[in-house]
This record gives C-alpha cells, structure tokens and sequence, in this order.
C-alpha cells in the first residue's frame, strides 16, 4: 500500500525545493564527472576486460572537458589507475556494478547570487530495477550504500556539500507509488514544474523498464531529442507512437534522433558472461536497446555512443544531428558496444556535478588548454617576458620621467591606491598573458577564452 504523498512529506523536514534548490539541466557548467568500473562477471563478458576498455575510452572523451574521478573496488583501483590516463582520478569505493546514473547521487543547485550556487545531492533508495520482483542481481547492498553516503563522505570533507536522504527508489529500481506521489516527491526533491509521463520506453530495454535517457532527452529548453525510426518493419515504430502523441502534446520542438539499425547479442558475447542465480542472463539473438539519444553532455562536448559495423553509417548520421543541435559544443562518438551488451551506455555511466560557480564555466564553452609538451615553452616565453619587465621596472625606478599616472593597469581597469607604470612596453603583458593561460580561469578573473 502507498503513502498519501502529504502524510509522507510531512514526515520529511525541509524538502530541498523549499529551500530554494534545483536539479539544474544536463548543459549547464559542470564542476566534474563520476563515474564506477566495471567488474561483475555475471554481467560483463571475459571478466569485464573489454567494456573496462569501453569505460576507459569514455572517460578520456569526457576529461578532455572536465574533470573525471573514477571509482572502482579496492581490488580493482590498480587496474583502472594503470588503465586511466594520468587526468583521470581514481578513488576506492565499494560497490555492486557501475551504473552512476542510477546509483550516485542527483545533485541539485540553489542560486546565491553574484554566480555562485551552493551544491547539495538527493541520496534515493537503490533496489537494482526491480528488487526481489524483477531485479538485475540478487544483492544490491554496496550500490544502496553508494547511493551518496560514499560521495558525501568524500565530497563533504573537500567541499562541504549539504545531503538529502529521501525515502523512495528512484531511477535505480521500481517505483510502488502512484503518480501522483512520484509528482509530488520530484516537486519537492528536485524542484520541478512540470512532468512528462510516456506510456513507453525503448524496444528491448528489459533491464531498466525503458529508462528515458535511451529515449528521449531536452538539448535545449523547449526542444527535445527522441529516438526515432521509419522503419515500419521495426516494432520500435509501435513504441514510438505513444512517445511521439505524449511530446506533441507539449509546447516545443521534436527532433528526430535516427536510431542505429537493430542490434544483437552474438553467440561469443552470450557465451563471456557467466551465469550466476539472481542474476539476468544474456541470451544469444536477443536485442539490444541501442540508441544514440544516451548521450552525455559535458561542459563544450557531447560524448554519444557509437557501434560500428553494421551501424557504422547510422553512427555518422547520429553524430552530424548532434552535431546542428548543439553547434557550440564539440561531437565525440565513443566505441560503447560493450557497454550496451550489459545494458546502458554513456549516459548511465556517467554523473555529472553542477559547478558551484557559474561564471567559471560560462555556460557551454570550453577553454582551451595547451597540450603539457608546450608547457616548457611557455615557461621559457614567460620567464622572458619577466626579465624584461623587470628591467623596464628598474629603468622606470631609476628615470622619474617615465613614469605614468597612478592607478592604471594593462588591462585598461582601474586599481585604486596602487602605482603602477607601463609595464607591458618591457613585456610585462607577454608575461602575465602566459601566466594566464598556464594558471587557468578558476584562479584568474581576466583569462583569455581561448574557444567558444
């Protein structure tokens, strides 16, 4: 029997949405990615070796953007370490399997103003998709702990983020409450307005129930991405006359987001994953739920799954619709059959966390970064550039008639009660441009965009 949705919101003091908290969109600037490794023989093939291969390619995509930190079993930190590019950081945490978008946190923002946000996470309940009625494995203890008691640990020690436990199983699992409680508790945990329900998922998507990021996703506000086909032959099509009637009844843009010609499990990929009780089998000639709308957005790029071979063309077609939808960012396919043969893709891999000031990210944009091997130039540039300076710095001590009027800086801004000269003739500027670039925007207020 369910709750009253107000008996069980009386019971829960200070729902984040009343204090003035948000789930922000996928787009805005992010202060990270987490993401799990893959381990379980029972549901990767050959002991995992090939999807952690698939994990390490999505995370070197992803890093080339933000932040990464990956966490793995204590058994397993030494092979992702050596796995991982250097940028990547890995951190022990205990878990069942690898699906952070079901078993991390949701973190929600609430604006403080002058662009900065203060960040907290809803911690749900985790029951594997289904629990004892239909779920993926039979114990799912370390994923139910992982739901954000592990990441506030860590995340509360460097940041000081705020957490909100909240009694209901969320996208990890089955949900036993009408819709009108699930409405009333996403009003008050994430803070939204307004909900979509869809009567159906995606084709072949039994392990989740047809989780919506396989399906449809927002690019932008007002306009939505759905995993389309024309392929009457498909039973996809009947799926997809339900979503299609729920979204024209919603203000905004539909875009069509071709799906990739119908995959399948081959007999060597069923024969890699052992069979262990309570947990679901993977069936030679049974479908995948491959789609390209369980994309990931990070701040400036857009990771989307690719499958090669026989989807190598619908790959490309998927990669140039993404690719109008969000010109500001850079498209980057990543080989993720492996993670689509254990039942998810990028997305479901991946968590991301809001940045807590805005202004640091500007929105969409990337920065660039020189690659390390031009640091050394850079610095002997720089180094330069500051022998210079210097030396125009002591003639202007030693000529008073140099010097200039108070208060002036090289970048045109007034900084009262300071003398300043024209340091940028003897190449002061070169200098502090270089510096720039090498210390990053977080720690400087006037660094170059270098890309858009």
């Amino acid at each position: 029997m369910s709750t009253p949705p107000a008996l069980a919101l009386a019971a829960y003091p200070e729902p984040p949405a009343t204090l003035g908290y948000r789930f922000p969109a996928e787009w805005e600037p992010h202060a990270g990615t987490w993401m799990g490794w893959p381990q379980r023989p029972d549901n990767w093939r050959d002991h995992a070796v090939h999807v952690q291969r698939a994990f390490v390619a999505v995370a070197t995509a992803i890093a080339q953007f933000e932040q990464v930190t990956v966490c793995a079993n204590a058994e397993q930190v030494a092979t992702a370490r050596a796995a991982l590019p250097g940028q990547v950081k890995v951190v022990c945490v205990a878990q069942d399997d690898s699906w952070f978008r079901d078993t991390g946190p949701t973190f929600v923002v609430k604006e403080e103003g002058g662009g900065q946000r203060s960040v907290a996470g809803v911690d749900w309940q985790f029951n594997a998709w289904g629990g004892e009625e239909g779920g993926l494995y039979d114990s799912w203890d370390r994923d139910q702990a992982l739901d954000l008691a592990w990441i506030f640990r860590l995340l509360l020690q460097m940041r000081g983020l705020r957490r909100f436990e909240c009694p209901i199983v969320m996208e990890g699992g089955s949900i036993h409450l009408s819709r009108a409680e699930i409405e009333v508790w996403l009003r008050s945990m994430l803070g939204v307005q307004t909900v979509i329900w869809l009567p159906r998922g995606l084709y072949a998507d039994d392990d989740t129930n047809g989780h919506i990021d396989n399906f449809a996703c927002f690019a932008r506000p007002g306009v939505v991405l759905l995993a389309w086909t024309d392929d009457e032959s498909d039973p996809q099509v009947l799926m997809l006359g339900g979503g299609g009637g729920c979204w024209g009844k919603s203000p905004g843009a539909v875009i069509k987001l071709p799906l990739p010609p119908p995959l399948h499990i081959t007999e060597e990929e069923a024969a890699g994953v052992e069979v262990v009780p309570g947990s679901k089998a993977r069936v030679a000639g049974d479908r995948l739920a491959g789609s390209y709308a369980n994309f990931y957005l990070c701040n400036g790029g857009v990771v989307v799954p690719a499958f090669g071979g026989e989807a190598a063309e619908a790959d490309e077609r998927a990669r140039r619709v993404l690719a109008d939808v969000f010109p500001e960012r850079r498209v980057v396919p990543v080989q993720s059959r492996e993670i689509l043969l254990g039942g998810g893709n990028i997305h479901c891999v991946t968590q991301q966390e809001p940045a807590a000031a805005t202004a640091t990210h500007r929105g969409t944009m990337s920065y660039w970064k020189p690659p390390a091997a031009l640091y050394p130039l850079f610095f002997t540039f720089a180094a330069a550039g500051y022998c210079v300076a210097w030396s125009g710095l002591r003639q202007l001590r030693s000529n008073p008639d140099v010097h200039l009027t108070k208060a002036h800086r090289t970048d045109g801004a007034a900084e009262e009660g300071t003398t300043l000269r024209r340091a940028e003739e003897y190449g002061h500027s070169m200098f502090r441009h270089f510096y720039t670039m090498r210390k990053g925007d977080n720690e400087r207020p006037d660094t170059r965009i270098m890309r858009w």
